[in-house]
């Protein structure tokens, strides 16, 4: 397996990772194209939500970048843990504490 990372960002800023992430490797298109016919490349996202509804957005020129290198787009998508939000509300807030680190 062959893992690449981008740096961690608050907040979010998934076009800057993946083009951090492109701009490590080759832009030849044809190289993708032998790549993912030999292998499956997945560009792997853990997002770790600081509420129960927020969003994202991936631009267009972004979705395009993958998709002409035949990258497939995967998340894992987690919520705040309740528990979280059942101390923030007993400690009087109406919100959710962020816990995150």
């Amino acid at each position: 397996m062959w893992r690449l990372m981008a740096k961690e960002t608050q907040p979010e800023d998934l076009d800057g990772q993946v083009a951090e992430l492109l701009g490590q490797v080759t832009s030849n298109l044809s190289v993708w194209g032998n790549l993912t016919a030999r292998f499956r490349v997945d560009l792997f996202c853990g997002w770790f939500m600081g509420s129960a509804n927020e969003g994202v957005q991936i631009s267009s020129e972004t979705l395009l970048a993958l998709g002409q290198r035949g990258i497939m787009l995967s998340f894992d998508i987690y919520e705040q843990d309740a528990s979280d939000a059942e101390r923030a509300v007993a400690s009087g807030g109406d919100q959710p504490a962020d816990v995150s680190s």
